[in-house]
């Protein structure tokens, strides 16, 4: 799995969406999600809703638990689509 699309920073939006789109491979609610990572609920959603960025340490903690491969994907279509249009 390459990371071609990502030259530049995602924006949280996209950061969000690749998020949802884990999650929702694993077959997993935004709750599953919070309790693998040891945040809360809310956290989860803002973050997938963009509402606000998160600290490193949430996010390095929600990345581990979804697995940052399949993180990675999933942005990376999500980045060159959105770099495409």
């Amino acid at each position: 799995m390459g990371v071609d699309n990502l030259a530049r920073v995602p924006t949280p939006a996209e950061i969000g969406q690749a998020l949802r789109e884990s999650r929702r491979a694993h077959g997993w609610s935004q709750e599953r999600l919070a309790s693998e990572a040891g945040v809360h609920r809310v956290t989860v959603a803002t973050i997938e809703t963009a509402a606000k960025e998160p600290t490193s340490r949430v996010l390095f903690a929600v990345l581990v638990a979804v697995g940052v491969a399949l993180f990675l994907g999933h942005l990376n279509r999500i980045v060159g689509e959105s770099m495409a249009a």
